[in-house]
């Protein structure tokens, strides 16, 4: 009796990030596109952080490619874009991938990219999503930090440096990446945040957030504190008139949730 053996082949063509470009974004691959989708102006993308969008036939879904807005987009893009419902404008962003850059970016009604800006951050952090109200972009550097260092030494690069604070930064939309504004604060981590606006000169952000980032190693190795990684609501109130420079938290609600809690969009 013959005995058959399934026969996996082996690549070594998985795909290898440019160390040197500034944002993370593999170079000529279209990445798994498996985190999110969103149609705008007419395109359909499917989207993860790490790539620039992946274009379908909105009809079809026959595959088209990566789309980077005729040159325009030059880093990746987050798979959680915001679509502005009053102006139709996709907001959006990518983060440096072992280095503290990002780029923040707007693409119009008409799917044109009208602004593209790169900007530092205090330190290279795993940003994987953001806020946006009428008048404000907020970008959370938590302290679930990227470090090449780490990966050389056979251990993860993404670690919870539980020492480092956060640091929060405000950017009006009708301004540019130079008037950004950082706010320290404790360190935790989010996510996905639920939902944000403004209110008497303040940003009401309501988030669903963690004490540590859970899945996570510590810097030193140690495993992440399965308690401390439970996601609860909690109310960020930013008042923009202040010098405090500070950041008013309140947990709304004991009980755990997601990190995928959402606001019904009747009431956004």
């Amino acid at each position: 009796m013959e005995t058959r053996k399934e026969s996996w082949p082996i690549s070594n063509q998985c795909p290898q990030s440019n160390a040197t470009d500034p944002i993370f974004n593999f170079d000529g691959e279209d990445g798994t596109a498996n985190t999110n989708i969103v149609f705008h102006s007419g395109k359909l993308l499917a989207l993860e952080e790490g790539h620039k969008p992946f274009e379908l036939d909105p009809l079809t879904l026959e595959s088209k490619g990566a789309y980077d807005y005729k040159g325009k987009l030059n880093s990746a893009m987050t798979a959680h874009p915001k679509i502005d419902p009053q102006t139709g404008d996709m907001i959006g962003f990518s983060y440096g991938f072992g280095v503290n850059k990002m780029s923040y970016f707007v693409i119009n009604s008409e799917g044109i990219m009208t602004t593209f800006s790169e900007f530092d951050t205090p330190y290279s952090s795993m940003v994987h999503d953001f806020v946006v109200t009428t008048k404000h972009v907020i970008f959370s550097i938590f302290p679930l930090i990227i470090d090449f260092n780490l990966a050389a030494q056979g251990k993860s690069p993404h670690c919870l440096d539980a020492y480092r604070p956060s640091q929060i930064g405000i950017i009006p939309r009708d301004g540019t990446v130079a008037d950004i504004k950082w706010i320290e604060s404790d360190p935790c981590f989010v996510f996905h945040p639920m939902n944000a606006f403004e209110e008497d000169g303040k940003i009401i952000a309501d988030m669903m957030q963690f004490e540590e980032a859970p899945m996570f190693p510590h810097l030193d190795g140690s495993a992440p504190d399965l308690k401390k990684g439970e996601a609860k609501l909690n109310r960020w109130e930013i008042d923009l008139n202040s010098n405090s420079g500070s950041i008013k938290k309140n947990y709304l609600d004991d009980s755990i949730g997601s990190s995928l809690d959402l606001m019904k969009k009747v009431y956004v």
